[in-house]
């Protein structure tokens, strides 16, 4: 009677069983929903990944004994029930839903590396576009690496210690590439292209027009020097320069950088004006210095014969005027080179013409020096009215 009793009253007890796994399925969830929520402010990096597992596993673990114990309860002794198979299909059941919940939180985690990455090379990025050195592109490219091996470690981390496939760390070199390219992109339509290139070309030439350009100062070899500098800052942000690149990424079409060079070219020219003004300003002003102060020596016969009777003050005096005369004349003229070059010529041309033997008379008995392209010569004797004249030294 007693066995045929415990037959009567077993799929009770089923059923019971059944309502017990599904109440801990649900009970389940509530609980791995409510964990995840207490860690929506923090960061989720490796160290979320591995306490969820870790907990995760316990509360697998604590919601199947808690099945078994509620069934002993319920199951009388020696009536021999079991509910096995609602067992295994509760730890199988509760697997897949721990599984799904450790995928979904690999998607948290890569968006969040992908967040975090996309801020460090942003902050990083503008810092080095904004000096844009000559050597920016090793900058970027080493940076980039940079970034990219701490993402890929953390995501790697993570990834195992949630037992799912690293698929997914194989998409950051390709997603650091796209934050790289977008931002020098968004950099490259912006006027501070142009603002950078011109600062550089600046920072080289005027300086914010508060240089003091000297008369010796070479202000047309400085200005193609700072403009070739200036112009190869433009150059950097024509296209990439990233290695493993499978195809090149323009970010200036050739029409652009055309307009841009000539835009350079027209802010560049003024400053040429002006430093050009400003070089001729400070060759006046020094020849009016040097000037004036060989006025105040010769002020008065006194001071004139002071000079003659004290040589070397009457040499220094002379050193001045000569001084300021070469920088007259290499203001006028242009550099040394060119004033002595003028000098030499004029000094050959005379010289040439005391020396040179006058011409021979013409076939026809012309007049001496007659012949076409000759240069007149004066008659030996002298007129009356000339020789009447006293000899001057």
């Amino acid at each position: 009677l007693r066995t045929q009793l415990w037959q009567v009253l077993l799929p009770a007890f089923e059923q019971h069983a059944v309502v017990a796994a599904e109440s801990r399925k649900v009970a389940f969830s509530l609980s791995v929903a409510r964990y995840l929520a207490s860690d929506k402010g923090c960061d989720k990096d490796e160290g979320l990944a591995v306490r969820f597992c870790r907990w995760v596993r316990n509360e697998q673990e604590g919601t199947v004994q808690a099945f078994d114990e509620q069934l002993r309860i319920l199951a009388p002794e020696g009536s021999g029930w079991s509910a096995g198979t609602v067992r295994k299909g509760l730890v199988t059941d509760l697997a897949q839903r721990a599984a799904r919940e450790k995928d979904k939180l690999a998607r948290d985690l890569l968006e969040s590396v992908k967040k975090a990455l996309l801020r460090r090379i942003g902050s990083e990025l503008s810092v080095i576009l904004d000096e844009a050195a000559l050597d920016m592109w090793a900058s970027i490219t080493e940076m980039r690496s940079a970034a990219l091996a701490a993402a890929v470690d953390s995501l790697s981390n993570a990834m195992e210690a949630l037992e799912s496939n690293n698929s997914s760390v194989d998409s950051l070199p390709a997603f650091a590439t796209e934050c790289v390219h977008d931002r020098i992109a968004e950099k490259a339509r912006e006027r501070s292209v142009a603002d950078t290139v011109f600062r550089r070309f600046d920072n080289m030439f005027n300086r914010e027009k508060t240089r003091e350009w000297r008369s010796w100062d070479n202000v047309q070899a400085e200005h193609n020097s700072a403009r070739q500098t200036a112009l190869s800052v433009l150059d950097l942000f024509v296209q990439s320069k990233l290695p493993d690149l499978d195809a090149p990424h323009v970010f200036l079409s050739d029409d652009t950088v055309q307009e841009m060079k000539e835009a350079f070219n027209l802010r560049a020219n003024a400053e040429l004006g002006w430093a050009e003004a400003r070089k001729a300003e400070a060759a006046t002003r020094n020849v009016w210095v040097l000037a004036g102060w060989g006025l105040a020596i010769l002020l008065g016969l006194d001071n004139f014969l002071w000079l003659l009777n004290h040589p070397f003050y009457f040499l220094l005096f002379l050193l001045a005027c000569g001084a300021a005369g070469a920088m007259y004349l290499q203001h006028k003229l242009g550099s040394y080179g060119a004033v002595g070059n003028l000098v030499i010529v004029q000094l050959t041309s005379a010289l040439a013409n005391a020396f040179s033997p006058p011409a021979a008379a013409g076939p026809s008995g012309g007049a001496p020096g007659a012949a076409a392209g000759s240069l007149p010569v004066p008659s030996s004797r002298p007129s009356s009215a000339a020789s009447d004249r006293p000899k001057s030294l």
